[in-house]
Order: structure tokens, then C-alpha cells, then sequence
């Protein structure tokens, strides 16, 4: 294995660190780029757990670039570096770190720089042409290369999936919204929890996204409930033929999708690439009225516990690991499920779902590293 060079590089204002493999730069394929906001201590963990879960699943062949936007005065500068250098003397992906840069009106707006995601061109490099921007609370099971290249063969501006698939009996969106939104295709609203942005084209554009935006949260101002999500669901129900309709049973699989009724098809060849745990439920006690068991189960495989992160390394061993888990944990867990419970339905159907997609990755992953081996 080649050794990790650390490079720093101080740019104005911005901290930035990068970490990369000395054969990256000959390595085939384009770069994917995964932005990331980690703002405050209470986002430490579940970043590197995100981080953690990409590596993992990540095809041997991707080259990932990680670009992690926190605040100035948390701290964590450290940790990360520490961290991520670490993972990198074992993997081959890259990571830069950089403080948070918003105007003055979008600071702090619903969460701690929730709305950077929409000035990413403001923060990355002129060389970062697109990016697959991920809340901290999302969980890759899948090669998220797959993702990467469905957005740029549809060649449009930027890629969500729906906040309500077109079974949901209820949704914010479509029952209380006091603005527009996204309403193409049968579905009522966009998630911005995954989201992907081709950052050339919004730099062509001059300053008019910036502009734009700042237009529609002005006449918005006093609607806006869930405030950077909303402006692009409003900008995106002006321009819907600039947008990409992810999967979001796919791609953004989160808790939603298990209320009242399970809002997915129901397939046994089904996958379930990503899940965003929203609302907390990675963090929520088995009992309370946002618990959702099969969600918190794979959280707890992937974790990256602060006080635990020298045994945290992204591998094989974790892939497996993880599903090793999985599999005992649902073996018990399914036998409790009560169907009267709003939500135990969906979940008894999708965790089988989580569990088939992470053991398909992590057979493909020992199957790739075992035709890579070098001839002793």
C-alpha cells in the first residue's frame, strides 16, 4: 500500500486541507465530490459516520473527495484532521476542510449552516465541476459512483428526491406549504438532504442564483418553515426543467417513508442505496414516538463513536461488520413487531431491503479486491 501525503494549503480566509494518495492523480474516471456541513459538536459524529459509510461501500476504483464545511469557532478542526488522515493511510480518497461562509440572512436558518448548501459555489474551488451535497445524517449503503453518474448523464442543473411520494396520505408540502413547491411527476415537494448541484453551471450563471434566491426569500420570508429546502423547492417549481427527479426510495430513503403506510414499492429485487435519518432517528430510544428500529439498527453498525475513533476505520471489515449486525439484530427484532404499530409494517419491509443491498456491496467489494490482488 502507497503511503498518504499531507498537503496544506492556506487560501484568504479559507482553511483548507487535503489529503491524497500519491497514485490518485493516474487514476481513471472523474473525481466524485461529497460536500458536507458538520456545524457544532452534535454533528462531529454523525459526519464521520456518514464519511465512514461512503468509504466503505465505494466501488475500490471511485476517487472521493470529501469537502467539509464547519463552523469556525467549534473546533473540530483537529479532530477531523486526525481522523480522516487516519482513514487515509488505509484508503485512497481526499478531504478538505473549510469554515463556513453564508450571508448574513441565511445564517443559522432552520439548522446551524443548513443553507450553505446553497452557496457551495461561494466556498469550493473553481475545480470542483459538480458535487453530491449530503446532510450529516444520511448513510451509504450503496456505491455512491452509481449515484455520481445518473446525475450527470441527465445533464441537468441539479438532482433531489420527493419530500412526499405520490401514496403519502399526509405532508407538509401538500397540506400546509404557504409557498410553492415542487409538484412534477406525482410528487408533493423535494427533500434537500441529498442534493446535487452542477457548480459549473451555477457559476456561469454569473450572480444570478444568488440573486434569484435572495429574491424568492424575500417575498417568502414569513413562510419559509424548513427555510433553504423551501427556496429550492420554490426556485425548482419555477425552473422544474432544470431538476433531475432522484428516487428518493432509492436515494434518500428516510423515516417518511414508513409512516402510516410504506410509501415504496414493494419488489424482492429492491434497493435501498441511502438512508437519511431525519427527524433524529438515529439518536431516538427504542419507544419514543420518532423511533424507528430498522433505521437505528444501521446507524449503530456504521457508527463512529468520538471517544472510540481509532477502531472506527472504513474497510471490508466494517462492510461486513456492519451486516453481520444487521442480520442478527433483525433476526430478533422482527419477531417482536407488533402490526398494529403505525410504523413497524414499513420497517419489517425495508429493512430486509437495507440488509440484501449492504451484503450485495460488500460481496462485490471482497470480490474486487480479491481479483486486484497483487501475485505474491
Amino acid at each position: 500500500m502507497r503511503w498518504i501525503t499531507l498537503v496544506w494549503i492556506t487560501h484568504l480566509l479559507l482553511h483548507y486541507c487535503v489529503v491524497e494518495s500519491s497514485s490518485s492523480s493516474s487514476s481513471s474516471g472523474s473525481t466524485i465530490h461529497v460536500a458536507m456541513t458538520a456545524c457544532y459538536d452534535q454533528r462531529l459524529e454523525e459526519a464521520l459516520t456518514s464519511i465512514r459509510s461512503t468509504i466503505t461501500t465505494a466501488a475500490q476504483s471511485e476517487r472521493l473527495f470529501f469537502h467539509i464545511v464547519h463552523n469556525e469557532t467549534d473546533g473540530n478542526d483537529a479532530v477531523f484532521q486526525q481522523v480522516l488522515t487516519g482513514w487515509a493511510k488505509q484508503q485512497t480518497f481526499r478531504f478538505a476542510l473549510y469554515h463556513a461562509q453564508l450571508p448574513h440572512d441565511y445564517v443559522d436558518k432552520f439548522a446551524p449552516c443548513a443553507c450553505q448548501r446553497l452557496f457551495l459555489h461561494n466556498v469550493l474551488p473553481a475545480s470542483v465541476d459538480r458535487v453530491i451535497y449530503l446532510d450529516s445524517d444520511t448513510l451509504l449503503l450503496d456505491d455512491i459512483g452509481h449515484l455520481h453518474r445518473e446525475f450527470v448523464a441527465s445533464s441537468r442543473l441539479a438532482a433531489m428526491g420527493a419530500e412526499h411520494e405520490p401514496k403519502a396520505r399526509m405532508g407538509h408540502y401538500r397540506d400546509t406549504a404557504r409557498h410553492p413547491y415542487y409538484d412534477q411527476n406525482g410528487v408533493h415537494g423535494l427533500n434537500s438532504g441529498v442534493f446535487l448541484l452542477d457548480l459549473d453551471r451555477v457559476r456561469q450563471m454569473n450572480n444570478d442564483w444568488n440573486e434569484q434566491l435572495d429574491s424568492l426569500r424575500m417575498e417568502y420570508e414569513d413562510r419559509l418553515v424548513f427555510y433553504d429546502q423551501d427556496l429550492l423547492n420554490v426556485y425548482f417549481h419555477q425552473h422544474p426543467e432544470e431538476l433531475h427527479l432522484l428516487d428518493s426510495c432509492r436515494w434518500n430513503f428516510r423515516p417518511d417513508h414508513c409512516y402510516f403506510i410504506s410509501h415504496c414499492p414493494d419488489h424482492p429485487d429492491r434497493k435501498i442505496s441511502l438512508l437519511h435519518g431525519n427527524r433524529g432517528v438515529f439518536h431516538k430510544p427504542e419507544g419514543d414516538k420518532w423511533s424507528v428500529m430498522a433505521l437505528l439498527l444501521v446507524y449503530q453498525a456504521f457508527r463512529v463513536p468520538v471517544t472510540g475513533i481509532s477502531q472506527a476505520t472504513p474497510d471490508l471489515g466494517t462492510c461486513v461488520r456492519a451486516f453481520t449486525i444487521l442480520s442478527q439484530a433483525t433476526k430478533s427484532w422482527l419477531t417482536t413487531v407488533r402490526p398494529g404499530e403505525v410504523t413497524n409494517n414499513c420497517q419489517s419491509n425495508a429493512l430486509p431491503s437495507i440488509v440484501a443491498t449492504l451484503h450485495a456491496n460488500c460481496k462485490r467489494i471482497q470480490d474486487a479486491r480479491v481479483e486486484t490482488r497483487p501475485e505474491l
